[in-house]
């Protein structure tokens, strides 16, 4: 399944340490705070589960939406994001 994973974080050092975290679990930086990626059902609730140490449910959010491959068909992008490349599939559209 394709996840896109959005975070709110006031904290410096919880945003960073989140923002490494999404990367290694193998997620792509789509915006600052976005990321998207393919998981596998243990690496969804891994990630749910290891995230949640970067947060504190007062202040703070943690947002992930899951996607069809049927819905990230219809993904569009407008402007530039050199990242943005390794998404291409010839199914999408990148305007």
């Amino acid at each position: 399944m394709i996840y896109i994973v959005s975070y709110d974080i006031s904290n410096n050092n919880n945003r960073s340490g989140l923002n490494k975290f999404l990367k290694e679990s193998g997620l792509l930086p789509i915006q600052k705070s976005v990321f998207f990626g393919e998981l596998s059902p243990k690496g969804r609730e891994r990630l749910i589960k290891e995230s949640k140490n970067f947060f504190n449910n007062k202040k703070d959010s943690l947002l992930f939406i899951n996607l069809s491959f049927e819905d990230f068909s219809n993904f569009k992008r407008f402007g530039i994001n050199k990242d943005l490349n390794e998404l291409k599939k010839e199914e999408v559209e990148f305007l």
